[in-house]
């Protein structure tokens, strides 16, 4: 992750996280804060609530995410850090529906 950015998770990112075993965790942790972070994977843009959320999709796993504001960082402690981002679900690769098994 680029300097200076904070990568925050929601307890239901938490409870995602802590089912799978450690090796795929720690993986998949890297991937999550590089494939944010640094924009290092394509992601989805959605509007809702007057908040931009996005997904990107890392090891099969769909991460939803959004960028911190200035004023939640320093709620949270985090207010000397450039950029802040809270992950709110992390959706396994089996309960994704894709365009292909729709129908």
């Amino acid at each position: 992750m680029a300097a200076g950015s904070e990568l925050l998770l929601s307890s239901r990112a938490v409870k995602e996280l802590r089912g799978l075993g450690s090796d795929i965790r720690e993986e998949l942790a890297d991937e999550m804060r590089r494939a944010i972070g640094e924009g290092a994977n394509e992601s989805v843009e959605i509007t809702g609530l007057n908040e931009l959320y996005r997904m990107v999709r890392v090891r099969g796993y769909m991460i939803i995410y959004r960028q911190l504001t200035s004023e939640e960082l320093r709620k949270q402690g985090k207010a000397n850090v450039e950029r802040g981002y809270i992950i709110f679900d992390i959706l396994p690769p089996e309960s994704i529906r894709t365009r292909d098994n729709l129908f």
